[in-house]
């Protein structure tokens, strides 16, 4: 059943991947624009659609009635969203070998940048499951403002420049430096789903 569910769940998110696919493809023709950046972003918001589209139709109330495991239900959720991103990250990878994209600097924000959007929706789906969408979408908003909108006064800014200036030299920072810190970030990002099968437990409006 866990199968079907994230069939299901990929299937409800395909043209949001298609149009961030898409767009990532028009991005690599833009010289030193960040498009495996903007690729990343668009990890949260297919689940930012996912989490509508379940709130939208009942289907967390729908699957709750169903002989289903409540971890059963989550960790679809989680391992769809680490489906698409995989995706995301492969047409990066072969754009990247193909001589599109950023190159090897393009990589590691794949490796990083990747991992850490998918720790903001594992974040965010354990606010879903407690809170609903709406709720949790608000408070996914304010996260993004306090953790990015900082960096864009110029202090914060060079602080980050100078805190991550291992970025700017790949001989100092490698793509075995990124594959750790993903790794990381995945273990990260799956631990956030058993605070999501407390949460879903929990709730009471079921």
């Amino acid at each position: 059943m866990m199968i079907e569910l994230i069939v299901k769940d990929i299937s409800s998110q395909i043209k949001y991947v298609g149009f961030f696919g898409v767009l990532y493809l028009v991005f690599c023709i833009i010289p030193n624009f960040p498009g495996e950046t903007f690729l990343s972003v668009g990890i949260v918001m297919t689940s930012l659609r996912l989490a509508y589209v379940e709130e939208k139709n009942n289907t967390l109330f729908l699957l709750k009635t169903m002989p289903l495991k409540t971890s059963t239900i989550v960790v679809s959720k989680y391992l769809s969203e680490l489906v698409i991103a995989l995706v995301f990250a492969a047409v990066a990878v072969t754009l990247n070998i193909l001589g599109l994209g950023a190159g090897e600097q393009g990589l590691l924000v794949i490796s990083i940048v990747l991992p850490i959007m998918l720790v903001f929706v594992g974040a965010y789906f354990a606010m879903f499951f407690k809170i609903g969408y709406i709720k949790a979408s608000n408070y996914l908003r304010l996260l993004f403002f306090v953790v990015f909108i900082p960096l864009l006064i110029p202090q914060v800014g060079k602080f980050f420049n100078r805190l991550l200036g291992p970025l700017d030299n790949i001989d100092e920072f490698t793509l075995s430096h990124g594959f750790m810190i993903a790794v990381i970030l995945l273990i990260v990002y799956f631990a956030t789903s058993l605070l999501a099968i407390w949460f879903f437990n929990s709730r009471e409006d079921f």
